[in-house]
This record gives structure tokens, C-alpha cells and sequence, in this order.
């Protein structure tokens, strides 16, 4: 693995953390933060609003490698559960541990779906307010704010732990809550959620609108096309460089096509919403 890394012309990370990491082996690391595709996240995403009847649905989704993570939460959600009984329900998407899963309320969905899915079928399970506890370890440290960013493409208002994917990007009470990870904080920032819908409905709104202008590939493709630039020019003579090249066309006159699309399927949605129901609407969203 090192010998790899360190023949690249060029490392593309999405964390400065990971790109400290890498540069140990290789000076040519760039970072380029995640961006979501706006088609499945935004055009296709359901995103409607919750009904203020029922529980407070407190969900996770993530691959079962977080079983530590999720750790730090069960004492929390243990006393949720007890203060407020039927009032609150758990959700747990291809992750939970044994005390977790014995909460009451608490349904764990041990499913598998391709990503152009996930938000669909993450939005079907109707998340009040998403959970992102994290150990706080230097592998930790090196990965990204991927899970605020689909938590705030469905307006799932979260609760982050103070590390540093979310510390940099969360903004707390804003677009987020950010907390330490000891049970006592924990409590008190989902117990307030709980309490408080005006205020999940203003995080929702809040995070989504900031995603979707700076965080989707539409706005920051470009980063991407630099790093193909970059890796063009170190060797500016070499048959691979003319190969890197035509990449970069070609990326960019797919992103042209894509942009096109998207402002069309937009323009033309905005136009139907002042002229069919809701629920016509609703569906035509799904289609694009």
C-alpha cells in the first residue's frame, strides 16, 4: 500500500486530517470534500414533512463497523426511553447493538439497498431526529461529514459528536446539535429535540438549504476536474497525460449535460407546483 501511494502523481482525500496522513508517503495530496448527487438527494428526495402525531423518531443508519460508536449513546437513550415511554421510537438502519436493540420502541432494519436507493428508503422510515455518535480516535478523525450531509438532504435535523468531521462542518444550534460524548450531554440535547419540534423544523430547514447550495456535485464538481488538471500537468509530455486530458473533457461535457438537466427538471417542476396538487407534484419529484 505504501509503495502505491507513493507512485501517484496525485491523492485525492476528502478530509485535511486524511490528506495529513497521505502526505507522509506522497507531497501531491489533494482534498476535495464529499459532495451528494443532487438527483438523488434532492430531485428524487421526499422530503415532505412528518405529522406531528405519533413518537419522536430517533433513527441511525451506517454499516455495522459502528457498533462502538453506537456504544456511547445507550445509556442516553436508555433514560429517553424510560422518560418518555411511548412518546419515543428508535430506529436502526444495518447497525445496533444488543442494548440498543432492546429498547423500547426500538425496530432495527437489517436491509441492503444500492446507494441511488438509500435515501428513499431511509426516508421511509419517517426519522425525527438522526444520531452520529463518534469515538474520537485519529481513524475517526480522518473521516468526513458524509452523515450530516444525508441527514440534512432529508431534513433529518442530527446530533453529532464533537470529533472532528462535524466540528468543522456542523454548525451548533444551527444546522446541528454538537455534543461531547458522555451520556449526560447526549441526553440533554435529544431530550430537547424531543421537546422541541419548532426547533428540529429550524435545524431541518437549515442544514438542508446549506447542503444544497454549497454541498452537491452540481456546485463543486469542479474541484474534482482540477484534480484530473493537476495530475495532467506534473507530466505534460507522457501519453498518460493525454489520457487524463481526455478525461477531463469528457467529465466536464458531462457535467454540462447534467447541469442541464437538472436547471430543466427544476425549472419545469417549479412551474407544475403552481398549477397541480401537492400529492401530483409529490410524485413527479420521485421521477427525476
Amino acid at each position: 500500500m505504501t509503495e502505491f501511494v507513493q507512485r501517484c502523481d496525485v491523492i485525492q482525500v476528502s478530509t485535511e486530517p486524511l490528506a495529513e496522513a497521505y502526505r507522509q508517503y506522497n507531497p501531491n495530496v489533494r482534498v476535495v470534500p464529499n459532495f451528494l448527487d443532487p438527483i438523488h438527494w434532492f430531485s428524487r428526495n421526499p422530503t415532505t414533512r412528518r405529522a406531528d402525531t405519533g413518537p419522536v423518531v430517533i433513527g441511525f443508519f451506517g454499516t455495522g463497523t459502528h457498533k462502538p460508536d453506537l456504544a456511547i449513546v445507550e445509556d442516553a437513550l436508555a433514560r429517553l426511553a424510560q422518560k418518555h415511554g411511548d412518546a419515543v421510537a428508535f430506529r436502526f438502519f444495518g447497525c445496533v447493538t444488543p442494548a440498543l436493540q432492546a429498547l423500547p420502541g426500538s425496530t432495527y432494519i437489517d436491509g441492503w439497498c444500492t446507494y441511488d436507493q438509500f435515501p428513499q428508503v431511509i426516508a421511509r422510515e419517517r426519522i425525527d431526529i438522526g444520531i452520529a455518535p463518534l469515538l474520537n480516535n485519529p481513524l475517526n478523525r480522518c473521516k468526513s461529514d458524509l452523515k450530516w450531509l444525508e441527514y440534512s438532504a432529508l431534513r433529518i435535523p442530527g446530533v453529532f459528536s464533537a470529533v472532528t468531521p462535524y466540528t468543522r462542518s456542523v454548525r451548533d444550534g444551527v444546522s446541528g446539535l454538537v455534543v461531547s460524548n458522555d451520556p449526560e450531554s447526549w441526553f440533554t440535547a435529544l431530550d430537547h429535540l424531543i421537546m422541541d419540534a419548532d426547533l428540529r423544523r429550524r435545524i431541518a430547514d437549515a442544514a438542508h438549504a446549506e447542503v444544497r447550495a454549497t454541498r452537491t456535485l452540481d456546485s463543486g464538481a469542479s474541484l474534482f476536474l482540477d484534480t484530473l488538471r493537476a495530475a495532467a500537468a506534473i507530466r505534460p509530455d507522457s501519453s498518460r497525460a493525454d489520457r487524463v486530458w481526455d478525461m477531463v473533457m469528457h467529465y466536464e461535457d458531462m457535467l454540462a449535460e447534467q447541469a442541464s438537466r437538472l436547471s430543466k427538471a427544476e425549472s419545469d417542476l417549479a412551474w407544475l407546483e403552481g398549477r397541480l396538487p401537492h400529492r401530483v407534484v409529490k410524485g413527479l419529484r420521485r421521477l427525476f
